[in-house]
């Protein structure tokens, strides 16, 4: 299981089902950097590979984005 926390201005839990999303920003472009597939890219990565992708926030503070893979028996020739 890893992890990711920022530093940025957070979000409404609320919004939890919409955050990876695609093109599904909270805040107004000319707000905040950012083209909004990020998120959407993360969590496609992640599924593919059969692993789970969550965030938890607070608006006002930061955001943690977490991610668990599964861990896989490697196979020797």
């Amino acid at each position: 299981m890893f992890f990711i926390k920022d530093n940025g201005v957070g979000y409404n839990s609320k919004y939890n089902p919409k955050i990876f999303q695609v093109f599904q920003r909270l805040h107004k472009s000319d707000e905040f950097e950012g083209t909004g597939v990020g998120l959407a890219i993360l969590q496609r990565t992640i599924l593919r590979h059969e692993g789970r992708v969550w965030a938890d926030s607070t608006s006002g503070e930061s955001a943690c984005f977490w991610f668990s893979l599964p861990a896989k028996k490697l196979k020797y020739p």
